[in-house]
């Protein structure tokens, strides 16, 4: 399942998670999955498919550069 870089990060805000979030934004494509990706496969992200899905394939992406990182 294909999930969007930027609803990742959000929901790893959201959970207080920035120095992960921070990686993720950093790390990897604007698109991935994350049960493939070594920096989350243990982590139950609880995304819904059919939403990750849908920003997955939709084209379009979100610029996460100019977001402060946690310790900024």
């Amino acid at each position: 399942m294909n999930a969007d870089k930027a609803q990742i990060v959000e929901i790893l805000r959201a959970r207080g998670d920035h120095q992960l979030a921070d990686r993720v934004n950093l790390e990897l494509p604007d698109v991935f999955d994350p049960a493939e990706t070594e920096l989350l496969r243990d982590l139950d992200l609880d995304v819904d498919a059919a939403d990750a899905a849908r920003h997955a394939e939709d084209g379009r992406t979100e610029d996460m550069s100019g977001l402060p990182r946690s310790g900024d």
